[in-house]
């Protein structure tokens, strides 16, 4: 008799490097005040087999499925804002202006492609 077989893979996710905050020119805070963080794993991959009962004479003899694993890339939100306040202006008699605020939420980013293995077969 022929036993069920069962596997697995399990991800290992890896950080990347985020494009921290950089300075823009008339902005008091600087931009990607928050960054993004990239991450990368791979999904889990999955691959099982079981035999199936032949009842009459000859037909198919197994059942498999076979998850690969998937390259999954995500990004984490991110923040960037600036202050109500403008920046000084050397010709201006004012020191500073008031601005309205502003705040941006960079969204998150989800990419993979997942597939599938289904199959029928004999021993």
């Amino acid at each position: 008799m022929t036993l069920p077989k069962v596997g697995g893979e399990v991800p290992l996710p890896t950080q990347g490097r985020p494009v921290g905050p950089h300075y823009v020119e008339g902005r008091l805070l600087p931009e990607n005040t928050v960054p993004q963080v990239p991450l990368r794993a791979p999904l889990p991959g999955l691959s099982a087999e079981a035999p199936l009962p032949r009842p009459a004479g000859k037909g198919f003899e197994r059942a498999a499925v076979r998850v690969p694993t998937a390259d999954l890339r995500t990004l984490t939100p991110g923040l960037s804002m600036d202050a109500p306040v403008a920046a000084p202006d050397a010709e201006a008699a004012d020191l500073t202006t008031l601005k309205e605020p502003q705040a941006a939420l960079r969204t998150p980013v989800l990419r993979t492609a997942p597939t599938a293995h289904l199959g029928l077969g004999s021993l």
